[in-house]
């Protein structure tokens, strides 16, 4: 009954996604509430994971080495986050028109929806490399198909058969690491890897099986070298499908890798020599996180077309959680969190200022919001919250949360990551004022006036952007509330 219960919300996206089923098959009238009922059961998830946390989450599921799944206070707060960034999602997709205009396949999407929602809860979750495979796959099939959503846009296409292409040799690479590590070990379960640093012997056939799992969770969240997905995908995808992918996916991504990293390796594995020489795992998580953060924001610079830019942008945020990773202590695992949660918040935001503009005048390219900052004010100045905080500057809670990934990088003396994110941060600021100075210091080519804002959708808007403002000057909150749950977690 104990692991019956570890997946409660699993089971309630999973009784809503028949429900779904279902309703697409009925008459027009009812399948028109699709995205009724999804919202309807995304909240009954959320709160069902919120209310029930104390009896669901807990230290004494996890003592078991052979429990696939676990719920501890790590898999609460991402679940959480998860959940409540897939609730926000619902109300993209009711409001881009690139997804509308196929009302007759509304079902559809909603069921590629909630199978990829319940492959991202399974991953935060999972405490086993099979079950870790299955959940990715849960999670990827249907993200290839939503990528190609727009049938008759060669753009949608070709981003949809990029996305095939690189998650399945990325899912066979990682494959192939789980059976190298399995045939070493004898189990694929994360407690049993633990065992690495003392028992099995830290060879070649260990480090290619890391390396090559590594690899797999890498794909997901667009970690350089494994990036070459992302830019192709978020701007040939609907906006909508791209903010998932660019959000609550990596949310989920992140979970299971800081899990397999943290959780499960051994701290002799972590410290010991590769061969002799001289680099470690831990050098290894550095050296891909200034890789990560520096090609994503230095390719972000070039860039015009605004899902590219933030393609880039969200692969230079994955460097700064990488580094945080390799800190190695509690306080980067508070940054992790903090950074993810704050990270949705502005990223939300960025996305649904996008898809509001382009709704106006047709364009993601950054050269036509010359002057949008006096024709569309309200739109202009939430970009402005978002860029700011998506730069990592005062008074936004971007601010604190690339804060607490410098403390822990230098509580951890990593001396050249903390600099390296400085740089980085350097550079970012330059690219998102560039939006900035088109919004508000280029005139526009012509004196078209522009559909204002509905009252909901400032009302969304408001609801992302203002925590960003509060945190940014009281900040406590969320790194006490991520404090809490890892303690609860083992971490």
């Amino acid at each position: 009954m104990n692991f019956l219960a570890t997946l409660v919300p699993e089971y309630i996206i999973i009784f809503f996604l028949m429900v779904i089923v279902f309703m697409d098959m009925s008459k027009d009238e009812v399948a028109a509430k699709i995205p009724l009922v999804a919202m309807s059961g995304l909240l009954l998830a959320l709160l069902t994971n919120v209310f029930m946390a104390p009896g669901l989450y807990g230290t004494e599921k996890i003592t078991d080495p052979a429990t696939i799944f676990v719920n501890d206070g790590f898999a609460f707060i991402f679940k959480f986050m998860i959940l409540a960034s897939s609730l926000i999602m619902v109300y993209f997709f009711r409001h881009d028109g690139e997804i509308n205009a196929y009302k007759s396949r509304r079902g559809e999407f909603y069921t590629l929806f909630y199978s990829m929602v319940l492959g991202m809860l399974l991953l935060a979750s999972a405490n086993d490399l099979i079950a870790v495979y299955v959940a990715l796959e849960v999670l990827s099939l249907p993200s290839y198909i939503a990528a190609g959503f727009l049938k008759t846009d060669k753009r949608s296409s070709e981003a949809s058969l990029k996305y095939l292409l690189f998650g399945s040799v990325a899912s066979g690479v990682m494959l192939f690491g789980i059976s190298l590590l399995y045939l070493g070990v004898g189990s694929t379960s994360f407690k049993a890897i633990v065992g690495l640093g003392n028992v099995m012997p830290f060879d070649v056939l260990t480090i290619l099986s890391i390396i090559f799992i590594i690899g797999g969770f890498g794909y997901k969240i667009s970690m350089v070298p494994f990036h070459f997905w992302a830019p192709d995908v978020f701007e040939g995808s609907p906006v909508s499908v791209t903010t998932f992918l660019s959000v609550s996916s990596k949310i989920a991504g992140v979970a299971v890798f800081v899990r397999f990293v943290v959780g499960s390796m051994s701290p002799e594995m972590k410290n010991t020599e590769v061969l002799g020489f001289g680099f470690n795992i831990v050098t290894l998580l550095v050296f891909l996180s200034i890789m990560t953060m520096t090609v994503g924001n230095l390719t972000a610079i070039f860039q015009n077309n605004m899902k590219r830019l933030l393609a880039y942008s969200s692969i230079g945020h994955i460097g700064f959680i990488v580094a945080a990773m390799a800190a190695n202590s509690e306080n980067g695992l508070i940054a992790i969190s903090s950074y993810l949660l704050v990270y949705t918040l502005m990223n939300f935001g960025a996305f649904l200022v996008i898809l509001l503009i382009k709704a106006r005048i047709g364009s993601e390219d950054i050269r036509d919001y010359k002057g949008l900052g006096y024709k569309l004010p309200f739109l202009s100045v939430m970009m402005v919250i978002f860029m700011v905080s998506l730069a990592g500057l005062p008074p936004t809670a971007g601010f604190w949360a690339k804060f607490y990934v410098f403390t822990a990088l230098m509580e951890s003396k990593l001396y050249l990551v903390a600099f390296a994110a400085i740089f980085n941060t350097v550079i970012a600021v330059f690219y998102y004022f560039r939006i900035l100075k088109t919004l508000y210091f280029e005139k526009s080519d012509n004196a078209e006036v522009l559909p204002v804002l509905s009252g909901g959708n400032k009302t969304v808007l408001l609801i992302l952007g203002l925590p960003l403002l509060i945190l940014g000057i009281y900040f406590s909150p969320v790194v006490e509330f991520a404090r809490e749950t890892l303690k609860i977690a083992g971490f």
